[in-house]
Parts: structure tokens; C-alpha cells; sequence
């Protein structure tokens, strides 16, 4: 079973507003399901609690791995434009999201908290920052993003070539690795702002605040890497509720 066998229900408009908080809801209760099946402990992680420490990084190194395994994809698709692949690379970003998600719950960054990071630390480089709030900051999100790859038909004087809205063409894919390193990037200074390494025998005192920043950071490099490859806030709210209904599937069949 994938995101291909699943079929969406209608969400209503207060739903459809708060869709940051729908994907934590969701993502709250696999949560639930995940913490007996990994033995892993109920979020907040105690940020500097060694242990704690590298079970995060092991979070945020799994949407690495789902970034990876979408770029395959997406590499694939060069050469065979194939609704599988779009498929496969779709189901694979929903992953990267999935457990970003879990990454940001468990450091107990919520939507309210990105809301205020927006507006606080963005400030006018975000369009209608004012105008902000938590029954849109979902669609803030995507408003804070650089790059509209959609109000745009060529790259470098090349046509762009869209596949069930995902933009593909070959010079493009060097912008693609580009966006999703910076993803990568901002992971990597959340890892190394976890002070408490394996290694280190003496204790050291994490900064919360410089965390918290990049781990916001790292979520909207990620809505920036999916903007610029035509993912708009609708089909990324969809892509994500199908692979939760794919998850929860997988819960109770014992996959």
C-alpha cells in the first residue's frame, strides 16, 4: 500500500485554514503508536540530555534519508517520465515531512512558535507579515518562500516541463540538489548546536534558543525545496494526509 491507494475526504474550512495544525495533529497521534513500537519516550526531549540528543539527530537524519531517496527519484525521472516515479518522489518528500514534523514536536516547536519566528525574525521578507496568524500560517509558510518556480514558464530561457505539478527538467535538478542541501545544511547546525556529543565526557549546556532557530529554519528550507519544485500548499497538505493514512495503515497491519 502507498499514497496512490488512498483517496481523500473533503476537510472543511476551519480545517482547511489551520492546516500547519492538522499535520501535527496527525502526526501527534503516529507519535503515539511509535513511541511503543520504538521504545521511544514521549515528547519533550530533554535538550540536554545526552541520550535525548541522539535520538534527535537520529530524527533529522531520517529526513536526509527521505530527501535522498526523493532526489533518486527525481534523478530517475530524467530519463524515464514515468507516473511511478512522480508518484514515488511525491510519497518520499511526505516522508522527509513526516518526520520533520516528529522532529519539531519532540523539540516542542509548535505552529504558534513558527508564526512568531515569521514574523519576529523574517520580518519583511515575509509577504504580509502582519497580516499573520495561526488560522494561516501554513499558507504563511509558503509565503515566506524565495523562489515561485509556478509564475514562471522557462529556467535560463528553457521551458520548464511540469508533471502532475512537479517541475522537471534537467538544469533545473542542479537547483533541486541546491535546495535540498540547504535543507541538509540547516540540519546539520541543529546537529551540531546538540553540544552533548556521544564522545564527549564532559557536560556541556545546549543553547534552546539557537535549536529551536535552526530546527524553523531547516522545516522552512523544506517548504522552499517543495515550492520550487511547483509543491504548493495544497499538494503538500494532501501528500502528507495521504502517507499519515498509509502510516496508519501500517500501525495496525503490524507492517
Amino acid at each position: 500500500m502507498d499514497i496512490r491507494d488512498i483517496t481523500l475526504e473533503e476537510v472543511n474550512d476551519h480545517v482547511k485554514s489551520r492546516r500547519l495544525q492538522d499535520i501535527y495533529r496527525l502526526q501527534s497521534n503516529l507519535i503515539e503508536h511509535y513511541t511503543k513500537i520504538e521504545c521511544l519516550p514521549n515528547p519533550p526531549l530533554v535538550i540536554n540530555q545526552k541520550d535525548h540528543q541522539i535520538l534527535l539527530k537520529d530524527f533529522l537524519s531520517r529526513v536526509v534519508e527521505e530527501l535522498g531517496e526523493a532526489y533518486e527519484s527525481y534523478e530517475t525521472l530524467m530519463t524515464k517520465k514515468e507516473a511511478y516515479y512522480i508518484w514515488n518522489f511525491y510519497e518520499e518528500i511526505a516522508d522527509a515531512l513526516h518526520f520533520m514534523i516528529e522532529a519539531l514536536i519532540y523539540t516542542n516547536i509548535f505552529p504558534e512558535d513558527i508564526k512568531l519566528y515569521l514574523q519576529k525574525e523574517v520580518g519583511c521578507d515575509y509577504k504580509n507579515c502582519t497580516q499573520l496568524d495561526l488560522d494561516n500560517v501554513w499558507k504563511g509558510c509558503f509565503g515566506y518562500s524565495r523562489y515561485r518556480v509556478l509564475q514562471v514558464t522557462h529556467y535560463n530561457n528553457l521551458p520548464l516541463e511540469s508533471l502532475m505539478g512537479l517541475i522537471v527538467h534537467p538544469l533545473v535538478s542542479q537547483q533541486v540538489q541546491t535546495y535540498l542541501w540547504k535543507v541538509t545544511y540547516q540540519i546539520q547546525m541543529v546537529r551540531n548546536a546538540l553540544k552533548n556529543k556521544a564522545w564527549k565526557q564532559t557536560k556541556m549546556v545546549t543553547d534552546r534558543k539557537v535549536v529551536n532557530g535552526y530546527m524553523i529554519k531547516s522545516f522552512l528550507a523544506l517548504i522552499d525545496a517543495c515550492h520550487f519544485l511547483g509543491i504548493n500548499e495544497d499538494l503538500l497538505y494532501d501528500l502528507y494526509r495521504k502517507k499519515n493514512q498509509v502510516n496508519e495503515f501500517r500501525v495496525k497491519s503490524k507492517y
